[in-house]
């Protein structure tokens, strides 16, 4: 398989982003192995050495070591509970001007019927 995925699919996957409202063409299409591939791929791309990212937490542990493991420092952004969101006043004050990235993490526990996947 080519490394940006088939042909085909890519197409197939353009087709439908450009039939929900975001014009799309195969060229901007990366089929992956999965999200947590994908997000590795993205996160190793994308980071610098020095450069922030805005971690949930609670998070998922290995993508933190993909942060750092780039050169990147973690910034823990405190989820509240009950439902798990971002307290956005919080939030703003996080950002620096050497965060680059964000990571968002969803579904939220609350969309889930049973309380999450861990519940």
């Amino acid at each position: 398989m080519p490394g940006p995925g088939l042909p085909e699919l890519r197409d197939a996957i353009a087709e439908e982003a450009s039939r929900r409202g975001r014009p799309t063409a195969r060229e901007e299409v990366l089929v992956t192995m999965g999200a947590k591939h994908s997000l590795t791929q993205c996160l190793l791309t994308l980071i610098d050495p020095g450069d922030e990212v805005i971690f949930p937490n609670p998070g998922y542990p290995p993508d933190e070591f993909w942060i750092t493991y780039a050169g990147g420092r973690v910034v823990y952004a405190p989820l509240v509970e009950p439902d798990y969101h971002f307290d956005l006043d919080a939030l703003a004050k996080l950002i620096t001007p050497w965060t680059k990235l964000l990571i968002l993490n969803t579904p939220a526990a609350a969309e889930w019927d049973d309380g999450g996947p861990l519940g």
